[in-house]
């Protein structure tokens, strides 16, 4: 009985956390708020790519760097319906809600819970929505984060080489829409290494065509200034900043994101380590996405944003890492499966909780 009402409370605050994230996206699609900058610099970026102009330009005062990728999906919706604000944030928010699908998805296999698999959503969704600024505002993040969870859902779930080069193939497309996405084909290269090495080929040598000449025909076809915003510009920004690295340590990770990344290192303890098996391409992902917050907190240029990756990861990896703890737990003598059942959920729960204790009263 204890154990249903609290699947049921999980359940219920999470479609609560999915609706009011859902309604707070589509009221500011609607409203015609001002747009940010990067918003602007989107949809100009989308409106060239529709009327056939050169992507990009000689860079004005304060250059912002932008991927094709994003762009030119809006660029679809530009053709056919003429420019609106409205279109980069429709994109983002379909990318969002795709995105929690996946980690629903992605938890579901995992747990086989469907509760843990809302739950997982609803911490992607309010971790973002929280740390990663306001919901509904345009942005490249979410479309590229769709694309690398579903490259790592295919090298799990696609045996051989085909699903090494589709995996390959996502990835590459994740790359040319936001950068941070190297890093993920960096984990997902970790992960075959150690699980199925006679797969490694095959993706190196698809992710070397697809991204590798891709880039090299986007730098052709789009002008000398692509090189400039999709890696000089970027690398110009860096510079060492131990404060940056200390607030995503200690206020992010260990501070609001905490009971996720306790859960995903106790797993380091079980017998069976996290990094092995089919699961763990999910932890070569949580650690691909310390990874680039890392270089993120080293980057003038990027704002809270580019958070989004360590909350989505952990938002998958936090309730699989803390459902296998409380199986291994459960087989000790005394112990039951529904008690540590109950402790996982009141763990999702509290990060929740946590989650929703930073939100901004001005979010609604």
């Amino acid at each position: 009985m204890a154990t249903r009402l609290f699947r049921g409370f999980v359940f219920t605050l999470s479609a609560a956390i999915a609706g009011l994230y859902l309604f707070v996206a589509i009221r500011r699609l609607l409203s015609g708020a001002a747009p940010d900058p990067i918003e602007r610099a989107l949809l100009d970026h989308a409106i060239r790519l529709a009327h056939l102009k050169p992507l990009y330009g000689e860079p004005g005062p304060h250059p912002v760097s932008i991927m094709p990728g994003f762009p030119f999906t809006v660029s679809v919706l530009v053709q056919s319906l003429g420019p609106a604000m409205w279109e980069p944030r429709l994109v983002t928010l379909l990318a969002s809600l795709a995105l929690g699908a996946l980690v629903l998805v992605a938890v579901r296999t995992e747990t086989e819970s469907w509760t843990l698999g809302i739950a997982g959503a609803a911490l992607a969704f309010a971790g973002s929505g929280v740390l990663a600024g306001s919901p509904g505002v345009a942005r490249p993040e979410p479309l590229t984060l769709v694309l690398v969870f579903a490259a790592l859902l295919t090298l799990r779930d696609i045996d051989g080489a085909l699903g090494a080069i589709v995996a390959a193939l996502l990835m590459a497309a994740a790359c040319l829409t936001q950068q941070f996405a190297m890093c993920f084909a960096a984990g997902g290269l970790m992960y075959l290494a150690i699980q199925q090495r006679r797969r490694v080929a095959p993706f190196l040598l698809a992710f070397a065509v697809f991204a590798g000449g891709g880039y090299i025909a986007l730098s052709q076809a789009l002008g000398s200034w692509f090189n400039f915003y999709a890696s000089d510009l970027p690398l110009a920004a860096m510079r060492l900043d131990p404060a940056g690295f200390v607030h995503l340590a200690g206020d992010v990770v260990l501070g609001r994101m905490g009971i996720l990344v306790s859960a995903a290192l106790l797993s380091l303890a079980l017998p069976a380590p996290p990094w092995r098996g089919t699961s763990g391409v999910w932890f070569w992902g949580g650690v691909a996405a310390l990874v680039s917050g890392t270089i993120a907190s080293q980057s003038g240029e990027i704002g809270p944003q580019s958070l989004m990756p360590c909350v989505t990861a952990f938002a998958l990896l936090g309730p699989i890492a803390a459902s296998k703890v409380a199986e291994h737990l459960a087989a000790w003598p005394g112990s039951s499966r529904l008690g540590g059942e109950r402790v996982v959920l009141t763990v999702l729960l509290l990060q929740l909780a946590l989650y929703l204790s930073a939100a901004s009263p001005t979010l609604l």
